[in-house]
């Protein structure tokens, strides 16, 4: 991930967690409670944040530090309504805090839970909260989905199976654009856009359309994977460097028995143009 698209993400993130932020904090009555929700969006703002600045390429961990820092503790609406220190933990250790195997899984929960407990549903901004919410969880399913393709890309080149690991390495990339393609869609549906008179319906329009293309998307992952050659390699149960070879080579058999099935699917689509 570039520097740049990096910070991008975080700060179209922190409008997100800003805006349930102040749902928190405009609906819990009691003091106590609000408190303890609003840090828990906090530390999972902050591990998101982590999470991202380890995904960018050719900064140094101190640099990523000092940027994030300035950027987005000091200058985001959350904390800066609200002046408090830095948090200081580690990822490792938010992670036994909340008791979770990966960040994902903590950003997910805390979210998933803000947004049951403290959304309406009534406004623009809740509806838009509500679609990000499972813009979020199409997301991690695609990330496992992208690392595992990756494994099976490495695996693949490390047998000189290079045809094969160029076709993942194409999925994987098709991956990656439908998600910007949805991110892009979703971050367009900003409330913002939509204050002129007359807006409402356009406005609840695009919202349903966008939930079910991103509901749609998340229905084509399966237990095993989402791509062919990936289901089939994730069929077979022992992952040793053998069985490893074996799976590749199922892998590359489901994927040329997917390319013939294009193939025949392509002529009867000709001939029955062409009235044969």
């Amino acid at each position: 991930m570039r520097l740049k698209d990096g910070y991008h993400f975080m700060k179209e993130e922190g409008v997100f967690f800003n805006r349930l932020y102040q749902m928190v904090k405009s609906k819990e009555q009691a003091p106590r409670v609000r408190k303890a929700e609003k840090d828990k969006l906090k530390k999972a703002y902050y591990l998101m944040n982590l999470e991202t600045l380890n995904k960018i390429d050719g900064v140094s961990w101190l640099k990523k530090i000092c940027s994030y820092v300035n950027r987005h503790i000091i200058r985001n609406p959350v904390f800066k309504r609200e002046p408090t220190r830095p948090l200081r933990k580690t990822h490792a250790q938010l992670l036994r805090e909340f008791q979770a195997q990966n960040a994902q899984e903590v950003i997910l929960n805390v979210v998933e839970h803000t947004n049951v407990k403290y959304n309406s549903y009534v406004t623009n901004e809740e509806k838009w909260v509500a679609i990000k919410v499972e813009l979020l969880r199409y997301s991690i399913k695609n990330h496992g989905e992208l690392k595992e393709l990756k494994n099976m890309e490495r695996n693949a080149r490390s047998f000189h199976m290079e045809k094969l690991a160029e076709k993942i390495k194409e999925a994987s990339e098709k991956l990656v654009n439908e998600e910007k393609e949805l991110y892009r869609m979703v971050q367009n549906l900003g409330p913002e856009n939509y204050k002129a008179d007359g807006q409402a319906t356009k406005f609840r329009e695009s919202c349903n359309k966008t939930l079910q293309l991103i509901w749609g998307r998340m229905e084509l992952y399966g237990e095993n994977g989402r791509t062919s050659f990936l289901k089939a390699y994730n069929k077979h149960g022992d992952r040793g460097k053998q069985s490893g070879l074996k799976n590749l080579l199922l892998s590359s058999q489901a994927l040329r028995q997917e390319q013939v099935g294009e193939k025949a699917k392509e002529v009867i689509r000709s001939d029955v143009r062409e009235g044969r």
